[in-house]
């Protein structure tokens, strides 16, 4: 904590968390009644109350790691040096999201409607809310950096990440949902051969639409 509060370009008011254990203990109480940081949290099963921060669970964590599973001390330290200088960098000076402005029904469809991309510092600096100097700096070093050059590190990281999982555990590689071993069983129907009597198995042609859905989303969460 004392490194984030450190490096936001804004002064901390307060922390909301959720209800897990990390953070509902003695340690952040105290800390926040040392610093004088109000201290506040999300309803219990309630996840929309972050909503904002539970969607970077995928985007920042998972999209990046993706679902193997990390046990060892190697693994952790190559997973912060990522995080905490290419990683943060990237997202945050040179990766522009866009953010939901409202909703428009037409008929039966649902329209959305999102404003312009803009990266998180060029957010932070429409609010007019920040610390001036952090900003400045932060601006200077945007103007030196090489976005590729960060990408080409940040790729060559991630790829060590991935040598580093623990592959004997092999459902930790993919969520339960799109585990291909338990898919395919259950679009595969075993059929007699009419010849020799010799049971073979068979994909149906219906099949095929579904199994292509689920090759694509294994391909986009990187589990192949």
């Amino acid at each position: 904590l004392d490194k984030i509060i450190c490096n936001l370009p804004f002064k901390t008011l307060g922390i909301d968390s959720d209800n897990g254990s990390e953070f509902i203990n003695e340690h952040l109480c105290g800390y926040c009644e040392t610093n004088k940081i109000i201290f506040t949290r999300s309803r219990e099963y309630k996840k929309d109350d972050n909503a904002h921060i539970e969607q970077k669970n995928y985007t920042h964590v998972r999209k990046i790691v993706g679902y193997a599973r990390y046990d060892s001390i190697e693994a952790v330290m190559v997973m912060n040096d990522l995080y905490i200088h290419e990683l943060d960098l990237f997202q945050n000076l040179f990766q522009p999201s866009v953010k939901l402005q409202e909703k428009v029904r037409i008929g039966s469809r649902i329209k959305r409607i999102y404003d312009k991309p803009k990266t998180p510092l060029d957010r932070l600096i429409e609010t007019g809310k920040y610390n001036q100097e952090k900003v400045q700096y932060y601006l200077d070093l945007r103007r030196k950096l090489n976005p590729f050059e960060l990408a080409r590190i940040i790729e060559e990281k991630i790829e060590r990440i991935y040598s580093l999982a623990n592959r004997s555990v092999k459902s930790a590689f993919c969520p339960k949902n799109v585990y291909r071993p338990r898919l395919v069983r259950m679009f595969i129907r075993p059929v007699k051969d009419l010849g020799p009597g010799i049971g073979e198995t068979k994909i149906f042609p219906d099949c095929i639409s579904k199994l292509k859905q689920i090759y694509h989303k294994e391909v986009l969460l990187e589990t192949r």
